[in-house]
């Protein structure tokens, strides 16, 4: 592949297997532009270049010039490209969302919880399985008093920030009576 279409071409059809219209949407061309760099007609431009290596974890320099891996090894993954390679519903992305705003406290208890739940532990499975419930009980209390407790302070706090009544404001109250 000497060539950026080239490796486009490949990218396309032989990777991620897309129709050049399906491959234009992705990156917001027509298939009629992919098919012109494809064939070397047109050179992509910078924009289209970047757009392509981040909806499909392109190494921009393999991309332009065939040098290194095809791919970026990532150390830290996106929660979007994670969902969209293992196919998670919008509840199951929305449950790990959900997890990583708790507290690391409950974050821990939970995590706890479900360890135990799907242990290897055959043999004890009855008794993990009610341990395992009055663990995640105990999980949805503590969160449910760290939020109450949350909602205190805020309550607190927006109660400080109000005016004192003055004369003129308990005129327009009665007014409005």
């Amino acid at each position: 592949m000497s060539s950026i279409g080239d490796r486009i071409k490949y990218l396309r059809g032989k990777i991620v297997n897309k129709t050049q219209k399906d491959f234009g949407t992705c990156i917001g061309l027509k298939p009629n532009s992919v098919s012109d760099i494809e064939r070397n007609k047109h050179n992509p431009t910078d924009q289209t270049i970047k757009v392509i290596c981040q909806e499909f974890n392109i190494n921009e320099e393999w991309l332009r010039f065939g040098n290194g891996e095809m791919f970026i090894k990532e150390d830290a993954i996106s929660l979007d490209n994670y969902a969209k390679i293992n196919n998670l519903t919008k509840l199951e992305k929305k449950l790990v969302i959900g997890f990583m705003n708790l507290s690391p406290e409950i974050r821990e208890a939970v995590f706890s919880v479900l360890e135990n739940t799907f242990s290897n532990d055959k043999q004890n499975a009855a008794p993990k399985e009610t341990s395992a419930a009055a663990e995640l009980s105990q999980a949805v209390k503590k969160t449910e008093e760290a939020y109450v407790k949350s909602r205190s302070k805020l309550v607190k706090k927006q109660k400080d920030n109000e005016k004192p009544a003055n004369k003129k404001n308990l005129e327009e109250l009665s007014d409005e009576e």
